[in-house]
């Protein structure tokens, strides 16, 4: 990843949808931020050797972990009063580059790169990775903390949701989730430095954080279907690649239908004569003001009515994607199994043999294993008998089942010259469905 700091006009701050805003100078200019990656040296996330703490500096590190937690808290309880206010946020400088009191940071290289994260940094990043936000079957989550390995991909990551009620989750494809914000929070290192900033208290205060209004729910709404819009399409188009020049022209057909279907729809709504007609996006992406296009909570009901059509129709869409995608693997199976069937049969019936021999055995273990649990209840064997008796019987056991298994995958990729794949990648059951229908 390049360092090489982006350069915004003097006295000003560009965001990254081009829009500039005014900034204020700060009388001395502060530290420059090293945000460069590079091995930790701390040793909290590159171990080489620890030196041993004394007593007060145990002591003072819990103090410094308590307040660090408070602080992150605080900021958590409040992601969904930011997230509601983006706008509002993204014109103003000092807002933009409050001080997030959250350390984010990775294995190997540590803090550099997530240092002296700012307010407008969350909001970007939140409004630009789809993996920071999520909606699952009940509620609406943004993710505000997150550290792990760049190189496993492990990770634990925290998010919130408008109840201020937290989790956490191992995001997958965490490259995509940590870049980003790295990108993000370089960007503006220099106008850290340089600009006045408010503290993340001021800008609560500021945006009068008594309760979220109806019109704060229906923003943050807006904002999480639009997401999930993107993310929708972009499960239609990761199809596109590694699949037949057929299936290629089939998902470009269905994007193109929906996004005309999409246009149609749109056309018989019109919010403060502005029709939504490229609504595929969020608001920031297109330089409009959620506010001025819809200047009421009935226009917001509406749309955000017409966004969870377009996410259910979506999702329709994908699963519809998905069957037929597993529809059609399965008929290329049947015919690679009709060209191979004198083979495939001999392979089930030796399968079903050995099966049953296990069926049998199993019968037999647990036989077994009931009788010495009945003579340790009786106290005829203690603890360390039981365990002498019983781990080779279970070992057994499951030695048993990891032969059966290995003998499947190994027959299936010798029939169907596979290779050495450690799965047999549906082809067991679509033998079981072919010789089930060929009766």
């Amino acid at each position: 990843m390049g360092n090489q700091k982006f350069q915004h006009p003097e006295g000003k701050i560009q965001l990254m949808n081009g829009t500039l805003i005014d900034c204020y100078p700060l009388q001395q200019t502060q530290n420059e931020i090293d945000n460069s990656f590079r091995l930790d040296t701390t040793g909290e996330y590159l171990v080489i050797s620890r030196k041993k703490r004394t007593p007060q500096e145990i002591e003072q590190r819990k103090e410094e972990e308590a307040k660090a937690k408070q602080a992150e808290d605080y900021f958590a309880a409040n992601a969904f009063l930011f997230i509601d206010n983006r706008e509002r946020i993204l014109a103003d400088s000092r807002m933009f580059l409050a001080p997030v009191p959250v350390q984010n940071g990775l294995m190997y290289t540590g803090t550099s790169g997530f240092q002296k994260p700012t307010l407008g940094v969350y909001i970007e990043w939140w409004q630009n990775c789809l993996l920071s936000n999520i909606i699952d079957k009940r509620d609406h989550w943004l993710i505000y903390h997150f550290g792990g390995s760049p190189l496993s991909g492990f990770n634990v990551s925290r998010a919130v949701n408008a109840s201020g009620k937290k989790r956490e989750l191992n995001v997958r494809s965490f490259s995509d989730l940590w870049h980003p914000f790295v990108e993000i929070n370089m960007r503006y290192d220099d106008a850290k430095t340089r600009y006045q900033a408010y503290t993340i208290d001021k800008v609560i205060k500021l945006l009068e954080c008594d309760g979220r209004s109806i019109d704060a729910r229906l923003k943050s709404d807006a904002f999480f279907l639009t997401q999930e819009i993107e993310r929708q399409k972009a499960e239609i188009e990761r199809k596109v690649y590694g699949t037949s020049e057929h299936e290629k022209g089939n998902y470009r057909q269905t994007l193109m239908e929906f996004d005309e279907q999409y246009k149609e729809l749109s056309k018989q709504l019109s919010f403060n004569k502005f029709a939504p007609v490229r609504f595929w996006i969020d608001i920031h992406k297109i330089h409009k003001n959620l506010s001025a296009i819809l200047p009421n909570n009935e226009c917001k009901r509406l749309y955000v009515s017409f966004l969870q059509y377009v996410v259910d129709a979506l999702k329709k869409e994908t699963e519809q994607i998905a069957e037929r995608e597993a529809e059609n693997r399965k008929q290329q199976i049947f015919a690679e199994i009709e060209a191979q069937k004198d083979a495939v049969v001999n392979f089930y019936i030796e399968y079903q043999a050995r099966e049953k021999q296990l069926e049998e055995y199993e019968k037999q273990y647990k036989s077994e294993v009931a009788e010495l649990k009945r003579r340790l209840r009786a106290g005829s064997i203690g603890n360390k008998g039981y365990q002498k008796a019983f781990t080779p019987l279970r070992k057994s056991m499951e030695q048993r089942k990891l032969d059966l298994d290995h003998f499947k995958v190994k027959s299936i990729n010798e029939i169907f010259e596979r290779g050495d794949s450690i799965s047999d990648d549906g082809y067991f059951e679509c033998i079981k469905d072919f010789l089930k229908a060929r009766k």
